[in-house]
């Protein structure tokens, strides 16, 4: 008996989850941040390293990355830490209002590794740590590390990023063109500042702010992590 319950249930659990309305959630269509990163064309990326401002610390390096569309400064660091890992931070540099960073992200101290600089011209930089290796090509921005010689993982190689800074939000009576005309011309304006959907209102006071950026994984079959709704944890093809 207990045997058959434990079955009613699960089946119960089965049914439920085949029931879910998927028109209760937003498709990328109707969400106006995932139609402008859509909109991004692949191989024309705006996003530059300025190879002349970045300095080089015991710990990793820093710099600026220009957006040449809009001449928006970023600030790139990079930091090769232990067990072959590499953390890579990009932010803007002179924000109107500061991002959220979640304080939890990483829990235990970061163990930096030792590394030196192979490489560096107008072209980017070549950094080795252990037995990777770290090219960072500055126009447009790309970072490729790799593990000995195989090329690992890929960052921006689709030309993909695109980092929403924070602006002001246009005077009432101005319209969002005004504010946009010297921003991205080329940006889907709907929903910039509000949008709605099946009658609920979403007020947006800080305006666009989202991030995105394409990541290659060589040779890799699977990229696991948690979908944003219900589904395989072996994530699915976003561009």
């Amino acid at each position: 008996m207990a045997t058959m319950v434990r079955w009613v249930a699960l089946l119960a659990v089965i049914c439920a989850v085949a029931a879910v309305d998927r028109n209760n959630f937003k498709s990328c269509q109707q969400s106006s941040f995932c139609r402008r990163h859509r909109a991004a064309k692949p191989g024309e990326s705006p996003y530059s390293l300025l190879v002349d401002t970045v300095t080089v610390s015991e710990t990793g390096i820093v710099g600026d990355i220009l957006n040449e569309k809009n001449k928006v400064i970023f600030t790139l660091e990079v930091y090769p830490l232990e067990d072959h890992t590499l953390r890579v931070k990009i932010n803007e540099k002179n924000p109107i209002r500061q991002r959220f960073e979640e304080p939890y992200a990483i829990i235990a101290g970061l163990h930096t590794e030792k590394f030196t600089v192979d490489e560096r011209s107008f072209d980017g930089l070549i950094l080795s740590f252990g037995e990777s290796k770290v090219v960072l090509k500055a126009k447009p921005l790309r970072i490729d590390v790799y593990k000995g010689k195989n090329l690992v993982i890929s960052t921006n190689a689709r030309g993909l990023l695109k980092f929403e800074h924070y602006r002001n939000k246009p005077a009432e009576g101005e319209g969002e063109n005004a504010d946009l005309q010297v921003i991205d011309e080329e940006e889907d304006k709907d929903g910039l500042w509000e949008e709605t959907f099946k009658g609920h209102s979403d007020s947006k006071p800080n305006g666009p702010s989202s991030v995105g950026m394409d990541i290659s994984f060589i040779n890799s079959k699977h990229v696991y992590g948690i979908p944003e709704h219900a589904d395989a944890f072996s994530l699915k093809e976003t561009t």
